[in-house]
């Protein structure tokens, strides 16, 4: 069987995998030294979607050791049908609870959104750069993920954890983007984390539960596709968070992001835009490829009719939440190539400047 319709046979039994939600699939590699278990792990980590596995390289921690052997293990069974398993717990817990009286909104201070440095939409302008031939975007593709291999290893030997935070306009190649950085990462080096509507379990607790309970420990980076921004742009346009709701969470998202600094840890935010006329034609190319149809959804669909509605919530995210060491990096996704390269450059410049600091 040839290699590419082998991958492609692959992703295809992942995403049905995925769809019907009927069993997890385990995969157990071990082996000797240099038997090169890490670039098989990689290559086969590239092939799938990511955002459906998880790589565990099992080292007991210091709360493993305190718990029997065979904790670990089970800890990190894939979930058949989370929403399944935990819907009777996450009714008992919303049941008990009482909705309570919604405190004052956080202050913080509101950064002018034509203040210079901070990213914004209606500035960004409307040029378009030429695109980028297939040759030069190789040669420069190498050398970035080159530099963030090396920038990678040298944040695991002095333990700094990394939190990668991707956002953007949908079909803006949040995941291609994703995978130009995985693929220069050691697998058991990172997770990607897919964030999309919250479980019963995850509503019954403060919002922001759920991504704190996904930080990488030191060392390590975790990759956020989508994240706690979905507060103030999905939650904020489509209702599902009220206004008091919405408008405190730009102080607690800021004061999460400082306490992660405050930690030793990077932080990364990083925007993909693409012009509303851009995206159509991509929906398109997705509905009319067989193997991309899955990033396709009706969601899509619906969110490009409040367009507006979500360009002035991202320019007012913009101006709430670029803070010191926290800044927002906005990439202009048009052209693919040259926003892949333009998202491991700001990767790579976060990482050498934490690494230059450091003691």
């Amino acid at each position: 069987m040839k290699t590419e319709t082998l991958r492609y046979r692959l992703l295809e039994a992942q995403l049905d995998l995925a769809r019907r939600e009927e069993r997890g699939v385990i995969l157990l590699l071990t082996g000797h030294a240099a038997t090169h278990k890490g670039a098989v792990v990689n290559r086969l980590n590239h092939w799938l979607e990511n955002r459906h596995t998880e790589v565990h390289a099992l080292g007991p921690s210091s709360e493993e050791q305190s718990r029997p052997y065979w904790w670990r293990y089970w800890q990190r069974l894939p979930f058949r049908d989370p929403g399944e398993q935990l819907t009777r717990v996450g009714r008992a817990l919303l049941a008990a609870m009482e909705d309570p009286p919604e405190p004052p909104a956080a202050t913080l201070a509101t950064l002018p959104d034509e203040a210079p440095g901070i990213p914004s939409l209606r500035r960004a302008g409307t040029a378009v750069e030429a695109r980028l031939d297939k040759a030069a975007y190789r040669e420069r593709l190498a050398r970035g993920q080159a530099r963030l291999a090396a920038n990678a290893r040298e944040v695991a030997r002095r333990r700094i954890p990394v939190v990668i935070a991707f956002e953007g306009h949908d079909a803006a190649g949040k995941g291609g983007s994703i995978h130009r950085v995985t693929a220069a990462l050691d697998a058991r080096q990172y997770r990607v984390h897919r964030i999309g509507a919250p479980s019963d379990e995850e509503l019954a607790l403060p919002w922001a539960w759920r991504f704190w309970r996904r930080l990488p420990e030191d060392g390590r980076i975790a990759l956020f596709d989508r994240s706690w921004y979905g507060r103030v742009l999905v939650e904020r346009v489509e209702g599902l968070a009220g206004v008091a709701q919405w408008q405190r969470a730009y102080g607690e998202i800021a004061h999460f992001e400082q306490q992660l600094l405050a930690h030793g840890g990077v932080v990364v935010k990083l925007f993909l835009a693409i012009h509303k006329d851009e995206q159509l034609r991509r929906f398109e190319a997705r509905a009319a490829t067989p193997h991309k149809r899955h990033k396709l959804t009706d969601e899509d669909w619906r969110n490009r009719e409040r367009w507006d509605d979500y360009q002035r919530a991202i320019d007012e995210m913009f101006a709430r939440t670029h803070l010191p060491g926290a800044e927002w990096a906005l990439i202009a996704c048009d052209d693919k190539r040259r926003a892949r390269l333009a998202v491991l450059e700001a990767v790579n410049e976060r990482l050498e400047a934490r690494l230059a600091s450091a003691v």
